[in-house]
């Protein structure tokens, strides 16, 4: 069971690493796991059987180490009311018993052992800790570093302090991991109304029927009725494979939960599943807002760019002049689709366009970090998508204003154009022929009848009607002819509205790559919960190990 602890907590740290490395979760969020401690006291021991691991607890003088030496019956730990004199842990196992699972990082130099031959605590190993509320901070961390290991915590007080703070802390905080047993020692200055406080204080702190001793452990004192015989049946008693099989189960249910409070706490910093939705609504209502100021900011600069690309782009007339000779005026040349011309020519998204751009797209990564999620997954991505998008929307508008230079004013507008073309050059042809034929007949009936020859008139009508069949389609044709300056403001125009759409899509999209990665990192971590945390069941525990805990439902 302790394996499925360690491989439980390795795999929600790879999840953990991977997370963060997608930006979804915050660096520190892997010391949350890291700091989980899941030992077990099973973990010091190889064997199927083991003894029942006893921690004494207490604060500076109030007898713990006396209290060891009485039930050892022989002095193995230095006792002293005085100061602190507990500066490492004196652990006492039966000869019988090997703890050959010590961690590495162990302080061993600070670990002063005592083997006994003893059979009546053949099956309990005893811990004298160091003073918790010493001012030695190096006590605490050794407190703290062996606590995980231990089965039952022997919470030894005094009459006098009993209601110690650096013990109740410590009580609370890693209560729901241990089994307790209290000892108010030095009983010979103790009274009852203090043993019926010291009652109400733990029933506070959750235990509802807590096991209380009230010993008195000083040899050099005329001994006192005490509860001593009681509190070491009550050892005895416990030593029990049962019981140690209960704690050692409870432990590592206890340790579990931990692990998947922890996995259920990264999977609230992911968001909710409407995460997703409302950053799309918000750079929807963002952009619609952004993209709205930035059009009307830039509006006055398209006729000017209008009237520039007009003068210098493509002549559309090469294809709609009327007749085949194109007059000089109407005659323009093509511009350069090289780069150096591209940087020559103004632009609609010049520098300052573009900037703004790239700011309503920041402020909306700035405006998501308002749902209190880790946003570096967010961010990561818009920045990669707003990288390309300069280049991408230039040359969108670029293309658009091409596209409407080449085919300028309405489909009905240029096909009457190109038929007063066509009217211009084929009425006048039409004219001359008529007035050729004419001519010829003339001549040769002119020999047989000088009277029917064509003179100055015909000759005057001919030209003034030859005139009007090319003038009028002409005039007409020029009247009707395309803008290129309306059609290039046009082109812009469609250009901008295609840009303003193609980043809100490309935005929108980046923000629907960072969901699917979210849903995949969901879905992975569901599937640790399914290969590890979820695996074990609440143990039944008895009502004997019950009443020594806190909170134990």
């Amino acid at each position: 069971m302790t394996d499925l602890i360690s491989s439980s907590q390795t795999a929600l740290a790879n999840w953990t690493s991977k997370a963060i490395n997608a930006g979804w979760l915050a660096p520190d969020a892997l010391t949350h796991i890291t700091a989980l401690n899941s030992a077990t006291p099973g973990q010091l021991f190889t064997g199927p059987e083991r003894p029942l691991v006893v921690g004494f607890f207490g604060g500076t003088g109030v007898g713990k180490s006396s209290l060891m030496n009485r039930l050892a019956g022989e002095p193995i730990a230095r006792a002293s009311a005085e100061r602190p004199t507990s500066t490492a842990i004196t652990a006492y196992w039966h000869s019988s018993v090997r703890v050959d699972r010590l961690p590495s990082d162990f302080p061993l130099e600070k670990l002063k052992t005592v083997t006994h031959d003893n059979a009546s605590y053949a099956s309990v190993l005893w811990l004298d800790m160091p003073d918790f509320d010493s001012v030695e901070s190096s006590h605490r961390q050794l407190v703290e570093q062996w606590l995980p290991y231990i089965d039952v915590l022997v919470y030894v007080v005094s009459p006098e302090r009993y209601r110690d703070d650096e013990g109740w802390r410590l009580l609370l905080e890693h209560g729901h991991r241990h089994a307790w047993l209290f000892v108010i020692n030095h009983w010979d200055r103790g009274d009852p109304i203090q043993r019926d406080d010291f009652l109400s204080l733990l029933s506070q702190a959750g235990l509802s029927d807590p096991m209380v001793f009230c010993t008195d452990c000083n040899p050099h004192k005329p001994a006192v009725k005490d509860d001593f015989n009681e509190f070491d049946q009550t050892i005895r008693s416990l030593a029990d494979q049962q019981f140690i099989g209960e704690l050692e189960k409870l432990g590592v249910f206890q340790r579990l939960g931990e692990i998947r409070k922890t996995a259920s706490g990264l999977e609230q910093a992911l968001g909710d599943s409407e995460l997703i939705n409302r950053w799309q609504t918000l750079w929807q209502t963002r952009w619609a807002q952004h993209s709205d100021e930035l059009t009307q900011a830039i509006e006055w600069q398209i006729p000017n760019l209008a009237e520039h690309y007009a003068d210098n782009g493509q002549a559309f007339w090469s294809a709609w002049l009327p007749g085949f000779i194109k007059p000089a005026a109407l005659t323009n040349t093509a511009p350069s689709t090289s780069d150096e011309q591209t940087t020559k020519d103004p632009q609609l998204l010049d520098d300052v366009a573009l900037q703004r751009l790239d700011d309503g797209v920041a402020a909306f990564v700035q405006d998501a970090r308002t749902e209190q999620v880790h946003t570096d997954a967010l961010a990561a991505i818009v920045a990669r998508r707003r990288a390309d998008l300069p280049a991408r929307l230039v040359q969108t508008v670029n293309q658009s204003l091409q596209a409407s230079l080449q085919v300028p004013g309405e489909a009905w507008q240029r096909a009457l154009h190109k038929g007063l073309g066509l009217a211009a050059t084929l009425l006048p042809m039409a004219t001359l022929g008529w007035a050729g034929y004419k001519l010829i007949a003339g001549f040769a009936e002119g020999g047989a009848n000088a009277g029917d020859y064509l003179g100055v008139n015909f000759a005057v009508h001919t030209a003034m009607l030859t005139a009007v069949a090319w003038g009028v389609p002409t005039l007409l044709s020029h009247k009707t002819k395309p803008s290129r300056s309306k059609a290039a403001a046009r082109g812009l125009r469609k250009g901008l509205d295609q840009a303003l759409l193609e980043t809100e899509h490309h935005i929108a999209e980046g923000i629907e790559q960072a969901g699917q990665t979210r849903n995949a990192l969901l879905t992975e971590l569901q599937q640790v919960h399914a290969a590890g945390v979820n695996q074990l069941d609440r143990p039944d525990i008895s009502d004997a190990v019950k009443r020594l805990l806190i909170d134990a439902r």
